[in-house]
């Protein structure tokens, strides 16, 4: 098993296009539900981000996740089009340390910031980044005024059907 924040590309593939958790095993062609909770390293207030529709590529297409229907009160740090298109993470390769499918010309993301994610030209949000450091973020709070530089105390990312 890997530590969860600097794991190797093969330890995050899926059988049969299959995306596993602690309680089921879907395929990635029903639809999904991604909901995530924030925690700011201050205030240790929560805040969610919810968005009606996620999916993964399959392992062919590096697991791409697509996104849309944001709601929430944390910001949209993942599929937010306001923002400078190499900050936006939706439609972008999932990166490992030895899997570089970035968008980063000089560097590998994962390798930088000791994290896996979906990273455009590095990140906006890393919500597998190291624990207490500045990476494990979520920066839309800054932009809301809600934690500075979007640090993050604590995580959760679930995913449910349809």
């Amino acid at each position: 098993m890997c530590r969860i924040y600097f794991c190797i590309y093969n330890s995050y593939r899926f059988p049969n296009h299959e995306l596993r958790t602690t309680h089921y095993v879907m395929p990635h062609v029903v639809p999904l539900t991604s909901h995530a909770q924030v925690q700011t390293y201050l205030t240790k207030k929560w805040f969610y981000a919810e968005y009606a529709m996620f999916s993964l590529d399959p392992e062919v297409n590096w697991y791409t996740i697509h996104l849309s229907g944001y709601s929430g009160d944390a910001g949209d740090s993942l599929s937010n089009t306001t923002l400078e298109p190499l900050w936006n993470q939706n439609g972008r390769n999932f990166t490992t340390p030895d899997a570089d499918n970035d968008q980063k010309s000089d560097g590998n993301c994962a390798l930088m910031f000791s994290g896996m994610w979906w990273f455009n030209n590095c990140w906006w949000s890393c919500l597998t980044c190291p624990f207490r450091t500045k990476f494990f973020s979520w920066w839309t709070l800054d932009d809301y005024g809600l934690q500075k530089n979007g640090r993050l105390l604590a995580a959760r990312m679930m995913i449910s059907t349809n």
